[in-house]
Order: structure tokens, then sequence, then C-alpha cells
């Protein structure tokens, strides 16, 4: 079918401004949904590879070396992170939920608190890493135990970076949607932006505490 546009030379009608800021709003917000789930999606490769490897290690278990019994990390220290992980992910969340009933400062509030519970969890994965009574090639069991927690660790301390640059961001613009509604029911396109970021972080992030907590059953409950 021959072109309107083509028929009569005419240019397109241009977009008004308010509808090209609308498609501009809505293709950010997509961009966002969609990064934070491949993001998830990369993520999962990542972890499946320490999850085969420990199964495959472990069903192998070549001249009896897979785990021996002398080799334990510290199952207080791994519990605390996990658990302190997992009270961040479920706070935060929870701060979301009342955020988007208007509650701004309760969001904040819990924000900062995830993302010092976070940095707890960090450094105890870490201290982990110092106490440990085994090398990381002495076995299978350790060369996994050891290569997981550095890439879990990088993986959360991407999260807090993302989490820190969200509660920045809240409280350089809010000045942009007041007197139009609270951040949880503003319509300013920055509002609307940042929400949609807590929203992929808040995914990540719980995604990030489950993980822990089927890697801690791996290594401190099965073996």
């Amino acid at each position: 079918m021959t072109d309107l546009a083509d028929v009569t030379g005419a240019a397109p009608p241009p977009i008004p401004p308010d509808a090209e800021e609308g498609l501009a709003l809505s293709a950010a917000i997509g961009s966002i949904w969609t990064g934070s789930r491949l993001l998830i999606g990369a993520c999962s490769f990542l972890y499946a590879a320490f999850a085969f490897t420990f199964f495959y290690l472990r069903s192998l278990n070549s001249h009896g070396l897979w785990h021996p019994e002398e080799q334990h990390p510290s199952l207080l220290i791994g519990t605390s992170a996990t658990v302190v992980l997992l009270g961040a992910a479920l706070l935060h969340y929870y701060g979301v939920w009342r955020l988007r009933n208007g509650l701004n400062l309760d969001w904040r509030v819990a924000a900062i608190t995830a993302l010092g519970l976070g940095v707890l969890s960090v450094g105890l994965q870490v201290y982990q890493l110092t106490r440990l009574n085994f090398y990381p090639g002495s076995s299978g069991y350790a060369s996994v135990f050891v290569g997981w927690v550095p890439v879990h660790v990088t993986l959360l301390l991407g999260a807090l970076y993302w989490l820190e640059t969200l509660v920045a961001r809240s409280l350089r613009v809010r000045n942009a949607w007041r007197g139009r509604g609270d951040l949880g029911g503003a319509v300013t396109p920055e509002a609307t932006r940042l929400r949609a970021s807590l929203d992929a972080f808040n995914y990540f992030y719980i995604y990030l505490a489950l993980v822990g907590v089927a890697f801690w059953f791996l290594f401190y409950v099965i073996d």
C-alpha cells in the first residue's frame, strides 16, 4: 500500500512533545523491565555452572576426595551471612510495599537498612574465606566453595551499588514530584522511572537472597 506521504509529497506530521515524552518514558520502563530479567537469566546460567560442578564432582568422588570430613567452613558465619542477606531482601520488599502506600520515609529507612545488612553479609562471607581450614584445591568441595563465594559476593556488591544509586536518586529528584504526590504515586517521568528501577532491583535482590539460601543448603546441609 502506497504511503500517504509519498502521494502528497508532504512530510509526516511531527509527534507532539507530550506524546514523544510518553513514548520515551514507555521505552525506558520497558528497557528496565527487560534488562532486569535478562540480568537474572544471565546470573542463573552462572550459578547453574557452580551447581552442576557441585553435583558432578560429588557424584564422581574421585579417590574419595570430594569432601574430606575435616573440611568444613564455619556453619555459624555461613548461616549468619545467609540469614542477614535474606532479611535485607525481605525488608526492602516491605519498604517498597510501604512506598506504594505513600510512605516515602518508610522506604528510605528500609532501603538504607537493607543496604547496611547487605554490606554486613558481604563482610561475613569475606571473613569466612580468611578462616577456612582447607585450601581451594584440596578437594572438589573446597574448589566449588572457594570459587562460588567470590562470585556471589561480587554480584551482591553490584546489587548494593545499585541500591545506593536508587536511594541517592530519590533524594536528588524528590523536588521534581513535590506538590504532585509522593514518590509512590507521583506521575512525573522521574518518579515513574525510579519506581520501575525499584521494582527491578527488588526482583534481583530477592533472587540473590534465594540463591544464597539454595547454596547454603548445598554447602552446609547436603555436605
